[in-house]
């Protein structure tokens, strides 16, 4: 089956992934972040030039992977979004995401981060496979800025329920039948 880790390994050792200088790998979690750069650290050698970064590492921590990589000492950071915008490094040569970003802007802002320089840069998203969590992760993507009507009209119908005793109640909820049965058969 498919191996997320092999995978990887196999993308970092093939062109242009090989030969690319700077490369950050997003990460789903601090655990994840860990994993990734020791693994990179044991398959690729040289352990100062894979770490990890992530909120769960002291300041100072954080401060020193940070510098590592933007001076160029570190290759192959693997972070969470605890990075976020404090990263000041152009060069940046390539974004992989090893699990999918929570959110289409976490997306773009993370991509982003790749060939700020205006050289070529690369980005690629590891998705497992078969896909499960992976693609409904990215399935919320889709329907995150969508509203549907009828879950706003429930969500409604339950914050402010009829009261059987009340008039207005009663005016508003057959109104509310009717606007719900023109939108049925207009929609049909």
């Amino acid at each position: 089956g498919f191996n997320k880790t092999e995978a990887l390994l196999q993308l970092l050792d093939s062109e242009p992934y090989k030969s690319c200088g700077s490369i950050l790998i997003y990460c789903g979690s601090r655990a994840e972040a860990e994993a990734v750069a020791g693994l990179l650290r044991t398959s690729l050698g040289g352990p100062r030039r894979r770490r990890a970064y992530h909120a769960g590492m002291s300041a100072a921590e954080r401060r020193r992977a940070q510098r590592a990589f933007t001076s160029g000492r570190c290759r192959i950071l693997a972070a969470t979004v605890a990075l976020g915008m404090g990263l000041d490094k152009p060069d940046v040569r390539c974004v992989l995401h090893f699990s999918p970003p929570a959110s289409y802007r976490d997306y773009v802002q993370e991509v982003g981060r790749a060939g700020r320089d205006g050289d070529p840069a690369y980005c690629h998203t590891l998705l497992a496979h078969p896909p499960g969590a992976d693609l409904l992760r990215l399935q919320r993507h889709v329907f995150a800025n969508c509203v549907e009507p009828t879950g706003v009209k429930a969500l409604i119908r339950r914050l402010f329920p009829v009261k059987p005793d009340c008039r207005l109640c009663a005016a508003g909820a057959a109104e509310a039948a009717e606007a719900d049965k023109i939108e049925c058969e207009g929609g049909a």
